[in-house]
This record gives C-alpha cells, sequence and structure tokens, in this order.
C-alpha cells in the first residue's frame, strides 16, 4: 500500500493550485502521506519516501517533482569525493580491474558536492534566497540498505534511535538561515527508517549557497557483493512553495566487492 500512497504524493501535488507544492522542510518527507496530525494544515508528507531512486524508494527519483524544462535543468552535478584510511590515507573509490569497488568493513568519508549551482541567490540585485538538497543510499542487490551510513550531526543507520535522535522536534531545528547551523557546521541528518543520508534544511535568506554535504559510509561485511549507490540532488530556486523551476542532477552508481 506504501507504494501506491508515495506515487499519489508525487504525482498529484502537481495538480494542486496548479503548482506542485516542495517540501520545504525535509522532516516532511516522512510524514504520513494522508496528512500529519501534528500540523495544523494536515500537511502531507512524502510517506518515508526520500527520492533517491533505488529500490526503498519504489524508483521515485528528485526529478518526479522536481521539473522544468531544458534551459533550467541539466547545469548541475553531483560530485563524490572519498577518502579512507588504509596502508595510509587514500582518495577515491579503490579499483577492482578498474572498476569501482569497497573493501568490507572499511569506513569512507564521502564529501558530496554540487557542481554548477546557478539558481536563487542574488539575481539583478535582488536576494531571492537559497535552498539546495541532496539525499544518497548505498543499496545491495535486494535494495536493502548496504553497511552503515552517519550523518555529520550524529546519527547512524545503525542505530534503531535515528528515527528519533535526540534534541530533535518535528519541523527539525536543523534549519540553515543565514548563514548559521543546528549542529553548528553540520551539513546531513539521517532519519525516518534511517534508509539514506540527507541533507540539513536548507531554507536560507540571506542567500548562502551550501553545496557540499559530509558523511560516512562503512563498507558492510564480506559477503554483500555488487552494490549501487543511488543519489539525488536539487538546486533550488527558493520560492518556498513549488518544487517547479528547480535544476535535478541524479545518478546510479556500481560497486563491486573488492578484496
Amino acid at each position: 500500500m506504501r507504494i501506491w500512497i508515495g506515487i499519489f504524493v508525487v504525482l498529484s501535488i502537481s495538480s494542486i493550485a496548479g503548482v506542485s507544492h516542495a517540501f520545504p522542510r525535509h522532516s516532511w518527507f516522512n510524514w504520513s502521506a494522508t496528512g500529519q496530525s501534528t500540523d495544523s494544515s494536515l500537511r502531507a508528507g512524502g510517506g518515508g519516501i526520500f527520492g533517491t531512486g533505488g529500490q526503498q524508494d519504489y524508483g521515485i527519483k528528485c526529478s518526479h517533482c522536481h521539473i522544468n524544462d531544458k534551459k533550467q535543468q541539466g547545469h548541475i552535478k553531483l560530485v563524490l569525493n572519498v577518502s579512507y584510511t588504509s596502508g595510509g590515507a587514500k582518495t577515491g573509490w579503490p579499483k577492482k580491474g578498474g572498476v569501482d569497488s569497497y573493501v568490507p568493513g572499511t569506513t569512507y568519508t564521502i564529501s558530496a558536492v554540487m557542481m554548477g549551482e546557478h539558481l536563487g541567490g542574488i539575481i539583478n540585485g535582488v536576494d531571492n534566497g537559497d535552498a539546495n538538497g541532496m539525499v544518497l543510499t548505498i543499496e545491495d542487490a535486494n535494495g536493502k540498505l548496504a553497511g552503515t551510513l552517519t550523518s555529520d550531526s550524529g546519527q547512524s543507520s545503525a542505530n534503531a534511535a535515528c528515527s528519533t535522535p535526540a534534541g530533535l522536534t518535528d519541523p527539525f531545528p536543523y534549519v540553515i538561515n543565514g548563514g548559521t547551523s543546528y549542529p553548528a557546521g553540520k551539513t546531513t541528518v539521517i532519519f525516518g527508517d534511517c534508509h539514506a543520508v540527507m541533507s540539513l534544511d536548507q531554507i536560507s535568506s540571506p542567500s548562502v549557497a551550501i553545496t557540499s554535504w559530509t558523511f560516512t559510509w562503512t563498507a558492510p561485511a564480506a559477503g554483500a557483493g555488487p552494490l549501487t549507490i543511488f543519489y539525488g540532488a536539487v538546486d533550488g530556486n527558493y520560492d518556498a512553495v513549488s518544487s517547479l523551476g528547480d535544476d535535478v542532477t541524479e545518478l546510479a552508481i556500481a560497486l563491486d566487492e573488492g578484496p
């Protein structure tokens, strides 16, 4: 039933008042698709679908809601800068036969960097605010979360308490605004059923272009086999209402199991 509710939300919101209404608070992705009782507007949420494009999100991607013409889209990309320690500091995914791979049990620090951001910000002398976002998961061949994701603000997918991290309220207090964030200097969060890492809310005015997000991933034990990284990123135009007019990048990256 969850898949149909999620697809209904993604498809039907475009019919409301002629626009597709965005979730300016990321916690809203985890609200019930039939309405949040603690919110006075009874606003519907994403039903726990975060839009990674993976099996856990039923293939639903950011671009299913963040849509626009080709003049506005196709300008950004998300680069994953990877580092780890194995007989010394190393960068990039290890290679196996020239193919990206992972070493079981190894912890990788990942910085996801948006390149080519061009929406929001100061345009013709007017500060329009800025709102960017990122979501990422790593799945095994059965569509299950592989390994352990840990946000730089402290939540871990290995801990069931990530669904209600200490100090979190709804909506999150993690709102970047005017260049400050809570917790200070942090960029990512894990919540809901913990199947993905997501950027902290960025509802920023005056404009502060947040285009880099940091987290770690500990690879699963030996025998997990080939994995796939699914991610999406949105360069938002900060109208705070419509998911139209944004730029989106999405990708699936295969990782082989290394020695």
